[in-house]
């Protein structure tokens, strides 16, 4: 739904975008961030399991995907990745990214096989709410569950 703010331009290109036709969309002063996006990677990178304190396997997969874009690349003593490209000029860029993700341990298994967990690191435990989850075992590899906090359905809180 437009706003009253919205000009006839800005519908017009928003409508444009989303029947997909980009001749109209060309036509407003805003241009896509980026062509193309490595869906691949962007799979591989977020699959891959990098709890807080054990991002050993993410952190090898962007060690992996950066060696061949810089000159250098070190792992520093918190295990931080750290790639330098050499550049010609005297400006200085730093691009900084998160590898770790939000993780659980283990605290508890009942006997019905519910896992009591603890967080590592911070989260909004509202967006946890029936999310997917991997639960690595040393014995069966990675289990799917689904986390299902002991709250009320949103709908019956008041």
């Amino acid at each position: 739904m437009a706003k009253k703010s919205d000009t006839k331009r800005e519908r017009a290109a928003t409508a444009a975008l989303a029947n997909g036709s980009r001749q109209a969309a060309t036509k407003t002063k805003a241009q896509p961030v980026a062509t193309s996006v490595n869906l691949d990677l962007l799979k591989r990178l977020t699959e891959t399991p990098g709890t807080s304190g054990r991002e050993e396997q993410v952190r090898e997969l962007v060690i992996s995907e950066m060696r061949p874009l810089v000159d250098e690349i070190s792992v520093d003593a918190l295990g931080n990745v750290i790639g330098v490209k050499h550049g010609s000029g005297k400006a200085k860029v730093m691009l900084a990214a998160h590898m770790d993700e939000i993780g659980f341990l283990v605290k508890h298994i009942d006997d019905k096989g519910y896992l009591r967990v603890q967080p590592v690191g911070g989260h909004d435990a509202s967006v946890l709410v029936a999310q997917r989850v991997l639960v690595h075992t040393q014995e069966h590899g990675a289990l799917r569950g689904v986390l299902t906090p002991a709250r009320k359905p949103i709908h019956l809180q008041r």
